[in-house]
């Protein structure tokens, strides 16, 4: 498990952290107000009947304790469940406070790019002169994982898959790992080696979930880290996911996860999505040529 850069951990878990929902606020203020009136009507009601000069009988002693029974509980309820509601969205807030901001978040996942992209060479340990194209970088998210969305609204995750392609005349080699961005190292490290005359296909390919309706958590995906609530993507929240992927002839397949759909949301960083088709169309006119040769 190389470590590859350094960064404040929990400043970058700040970033995955639930932005604060508004509703919280405005629902939370409104039945706090509601509970104060029933409490303001639960007093002056029943002292305006016990006060009453034509007399009491038990009817009206009775209606007049009910009645401020029922303001005191349920007004007492309502301010109850407003104070949790604006609790949760006062703790939600200072929470993402100090958040790294999107383009830290880059410049982070850049050097770690940069890392990788060394760590490949050193694995696979190809000399460069047999490389007939500069290797090529897939990358894209690693379920499940904490996520967050930026002001671009482009998505930036806890867990990346990754990998790098290096292309020699006769042969497909990959380095593939999994990039735990929160902690800075890289797991699951495996490199695979293919001859380019049995690759069959490569493409972008579009995978439904077919289970989604039964699985999948409605609205937002979260998870809760204590207290606090956490973007989250589980294989379960997603519908449609969207993989780069080779085939081989055998019917061996290589696949790296470049976005997906979910709760009705795309979450696909574009420019990930840009450079894999950039990569499907460089390799396809390249495996035309081998082929040809053939």
């Amino acid at each position: 498990m190389p470590y590859i850069f350094g960064r404040p951990q929990d400043v970058v878990r700040q970033y995955f952290i639930a932005p604060p929902d508004d509703r919280d606020r405005s629902l939370g203020t409104g039945l706090v107000l509601g509970g104060v009136v029933l409490l303001a009507l639960g007093w002056i009601i029943p002292a305006s009947i016990l006060s009453d000069e034509d007399g009491m009988d038990f009817s009206k002693v009775a209606f007049a304790f009910t009645f401020f029974a029922v303001g005191m509980i349920f007004g007492g309820r309502l301010i109850a469940s407003g104070v949790a509601h604006v609790h949760r969205y006062n703790r939600q807030t200072t929470a993402k406070g100090g958040a790294p901001t999107d383009t830290e978040m880059d410049a982070w996942l850049e050097e770690d790019l940069k890392s990788l992209r060394k760590q490949a060479e050193k694995e696979l340990n190809i000399p460069e002169e047999s490389l007939i194209r500069d290797p090529e970088l897939i990358i894209g998210p690693a379920l499940p994982t904490d996520y967050g969305l930026g002001r671009d609204k482009q998505p930036r995750f806890a867990s990346y898959e990754a990998a790098v392609l290096y292309l020699t005349e006769s042969h497909l080699s990959v380095y593939y790992c999994v990039i735990n961005f929160v902690a800075g190292t890289l797991e699951l490290e495996t490199t695979y080696q293919y001859m380019m005359s049995d690759i069959t296909s490569v493409a972008t390919v579009n995978d439904r979930n077919v289970n989604h309706a039964a699985n999948s958590s409605t609205g937002q995906a979260i998870r809760m880290d204590g207290p606090i609530a956490v973007r989250y993507l589980s294989p379960a929240d997603v519908s449609v996911r969207q993989d780069f992927r080779i085939t081989m002839s055998s019917g061996e397949t290589f696949s790296v996860t470049v976005g997906c759909h979910a709760n009705g949301a795309s979450i696909m960083n574009k420019q990930s999505r840009g450079q894999a088709h950039g990569i499907v169309n460089a390799l396809r006119a390249m495996l035309r040529e081998v082929k040809t040769a053939d």
